[in-house]
């Protein structure tokens, strides 16, 4: 009688990958163990039990993850985005045109307890007016504080008083690894605050004369990952919750 349980777990050594066939490697013993194992994404999902009665005996084994290890895989994203969300802002401005104002929107991510969000310069370049608002729905107003338009990188001031803002974790860039899962993080189109989209990191150190923008004379790391309007200026961050 052959029961099948299925979990994940590492890859087994008993079992390889040939030819575009997944191989099956027996193992005789005592217990008279069958084994298969196949692994995706560097993931592997265990599928083994037999039991047999030999003359009088029954031999018996199990390999059974516990449902803490599958939920592990199922959420990693999920506890990525949990330990960076808090942190990630909403930034609307209104400028004005010769004959009317406007308003535009981006994102943001505070980096320092005082109020400090790093956003896209085009975010509020020309802005009269910076209003920042957080997960929980508080608004704050705002101030542009640096900006430079040539990285496109500015900083900006939510005037917070004694309140403490929670703060993302910074990571390293030089860590990152083409194929690595990232997460972008953001408010597209002004009112979807909160969104998530998932990709890998496609390229890193890609010229920005690649992109149409050689004046610039600067590297980005590429993504396939869902950016849209509205996403300026959010974080995109490592399955550690780094941005």
């Amino acid at each position: 009688m052959v029961r099948r349980l299925i979990g994940v777990g590492r890859a087994a050594a008993s079992a390889t990958r040939t030819g575009g066939h997944w191989a099956i490697a027996r193992q005789r013993s005592a217990g008279a163990c069958v084994g298969a194992a196949f692994a995706a994404s560097g993931v592997a999902a265990c599928l083994w039990k037999e039991e047999r009665e030999l003359t009088g005996w029954t031999a018996q084994c199990e390999a059974a993850p516990t449902r803490d290890l599958r939920n592990q895989f199922r959420y990693f994203i999920s506890d990525a985005v949990d330990k960076a969300a808090a942190s990630v802002v909403k930034i609307s401005c209104v400028r004005d045109d010769n004959w009317h104002a406007y308003e535009s929107s981006g994102s943001g991510f505070v980096f320092e307890q005082d109020g400090s969000i790093l956003t896209n310069a085009h975010v509020v370049q020309g802005a009269r007016q910076v209003t920042i608002t957080l997960r929980d729905g508080t608004q704050l107003p705002g101030a542009v504080e640096n900006l430079d338009s040539l990285s496109d990188v500015a900083i900006v001031r939510a005037q917070a008083g004694k309140k403490q803002l929670p703060v993302a974790t910074l990571g390293r860039s030089t860590d990152l690894r083409v194929g690595e899962w990232i997460v972008a993080m953001g408010s597209p189109g002004g009112n979807l605050m909160d969104t998530v989209t998932v990709g890998i990191v496609s390229a890193l150190l890609r010229p920005s004369a690649e992109l149409g923008m050689s004046a610039r004379r600067m590297t980005y790391i590429q993504t396939d990952a869902a950016i849209n309007q509205g996403n300026s200026g959010g974080p995109i961050i490592n399955i550690d919750g780094q941005v």
